[in-house]
């Protein structure tokens, strides 16, 4: 899981001035000691066993001031594959989202192509809680330098750049994806929940989230997940949704309008 304090360090500056947000992103060619490496990741629909329902606290790399949200789900469950282990996540629907500055944020992609794609903004939708998947024995613990996520809506796309096709390989298999339209924007967020604080490992990491056809299989049985909010049993189906691992580029974001307009 990740790491966890008691108290609120400095983890970036958030500077508005005029209509421009400066954000403390990383330049996308500056490598970080926590610099995240993520493969795509397939994000399935799931129906749990155990419906949460909580409030926790969160401040994604774009908010000036931590927010009060409730989160019901889990909604999807995605899994990534990182260096020697999984990347998991249940990803919770924020209800009644609060309306957003209109925001346009620019990201390239994390392989080290050139292309940059421009994005403008809307509501934050879901919560991405990291998790781990139950099996025999002692189920293992998530990577300790992975962020949790706040997802947005993604209400126009300014300058697309988007991949033709995104690839998983899975042992010997191969699954070759082709995305359709970008929908949403995972950016990493700190998070507080009954006293403990979340960092933000990797502020310039992020996932662009695609709708795509179905792929894959749906789970015949439940799988077994745990996260903070403890042990559920989720029903996975078809994944209509992939994530493509993308940077934030710096000085690529911009207020074009305040909330509520």
């Amino acid at each position: 899981m990740p790491k966890r304090i008691h108290q609120h360090p400095e983890v970036q500056t958030v500077t508005l001035l005029g209509a421009i947000i400066s954000l403390g992103f990383a330049s996308p060619s500056l490598a970080q000691p926590d610099r995240l490496a993520l493969e795509p990741m397939l994000v399935r629909s799931a129906q749990p066993d155990n419906p949460v329902r909580h409030d926790v606290k969160v401040k994604s790399v774009l908010d000036a001031s931590r927010r009060e949200v409730l989160l019901n789900g889990p909604t999807y469950h995605s899994v990534a594959t990182a260096p020697k282990q999984e990347a998991r996540f249940n990803w919770y629907t924020i209800a009644k989202p609060q309306a957003e500055p209109a925001r346009e944020v620019t990201t390239c992609p994390e392989n080290g192509g050139k292309d940059t794609m421009k994005v403008r903004l809307g509501k934050a939708v879901y919560f991405l809680a990291t998790a781990t998947i139950l099996a025999e024995g002692k189920p293992p613990p998530a990577p300790d330098h992975l962020s949790h996520f706040v997802a947005y809506q993604i209400d126009r796309v300014e300058a697309d750049a988007s991949p033709a096709e995104v690839v998983f390989s899975s042992g010997t298999s191969t699954t070759k994806v082709r995305p359709t339209k970008a929908v949403l924007l995972c950016l990493p967020a700190e998070e507080w929940h009954h006293g403990d604080h979340s960092l933000i490992h990797d502020p310039g990491f992020c996932f662009l989230i695609y709708e795509t056809k179905p792929s894959g299989s749906a789970h015949a049985s439940p799988i077994g997940t745990l996260d903070q909010f403890g042990l559920n049993s989720l029903k996975l189906s078809l994944a209509k949704l992939v994530g493509v691992p993308a940077r934030l580029v710096k000085g690529g974001d911009e207020n074009t309008s305040p909330p509520g307009s």
